[in-house]
């Protein structure tokens, strides 16, 4: 998981079940209050801090990938199958999420200061934009996936839209629709070039909003096709993939379907 050394030491801890939890001090004689200084309701083991207790629940719940807590399993097993997943920005979500839980904790306890779910998420949410944008060492550049040789005229009363996007190397974000009908006219042609960081998953998924976004303000009536070459998105919006860095946008894609569109 890229992150920094703070984060991955502290990982590795939780992990080894070594970080100065209420009950581990207890267990070294350091300490004999053992209650949790979040929820004041159980022990403060690791898997209640990070598990069990409400406070963290909460945190964890209002993060975009929707954690909902297990209670099947322990917490060596929930961090091993969100840290080895292939969606790496999910990895990092929830490791930096749970560095600042613990970040969270200590500031409470040493400097009194309120530990706020909505808080440490948005912490955490700040963390990872700035830690990626610093550490970016090769430009992301969109790759072409199945895409088709030749363009397909869509049938007689439909329209066809078009659209793409790529990520250059001066950070910049390029996204082009057309639309032609089933003589290949161009109804409508559009490009837009944007000074912004995205991966190019997530320029695909806002390149594809922003179409649906002009159909739906210029009031365009019949059926439309839209055809893109990013197949992470188009599976994304089957439901067949879920990656946290386009899931809300495709979330209001699948809100603006209010008329006939096939992928």
């Amino acid at each position: 998981m890229k992150a920094p050394p703070s984060v991955q030491n502290f990982l590795w801890r939780l992990a080894k079940d070594i970080l100065p939890t209420r009950s581990r001090l207890r267990r070294k004689g350091v300490l004999n209050d053992t209650i949790c200084p979040l929820c004041f309701e159980e022990e403060e083991t690791p898997e209640h801090l990070f598990m069990c207790c409400r406070f963290s629940q909460q945190t964890c719940f209002s993060l975009t990938l929707g954690l909902h807590v297990p209670s099947h399993c322990c917490l060596k097993l929930w961090m091993s199958d969100w840290l080895n997943k292939k969606d790496h920005l999910a990895a990092q979500i929830f490791g930096i999420t749970l560095w600042k839980i613990w970040q969270g904790r200590n500031q409470l306890l040493f400097q009194h200061q309120q530990f706020n779910p909505i808080q440490i998420v948005l912490s955490a949410v700040d963390f990872i934009y700035e830690f990626n944008a610093a550490n970016i060492t090769v430009a992301a550049v969109s790759r072409v996936i199945n895409s088709p040789a030749s363009w397909s005229p869509p049938p007689s009363g439909a329209l066809q839209l078009n659209v793409d996007a790529a990520c250059f190397k001066d950070e910049s974000v390029g996204s082009g629709m057309v639309i032609r009908d089933n003589r290949g006219a161009v109804e409508f042609a559009a490009t837009k070039l944007e000074k912004r960081q995205l991966s190019p998953n997530l320029a695909e998924a806002l390149a594809l909003r922003w179409c649906l976004q002009w159909i739906l303000t210029t009031n365009q009536e019949g059926k439309f096709i839209i055809e893109s070459d990013s197949e992470v998105t188009v599976n994304c919006l089957k439901g067949r993939n879920l990656l946290a860095d386009v899931d809300n946008v495709i979330f209001v894609v699948i809100f603006s379907l209010s008329f006939p569109i096939v992928m």
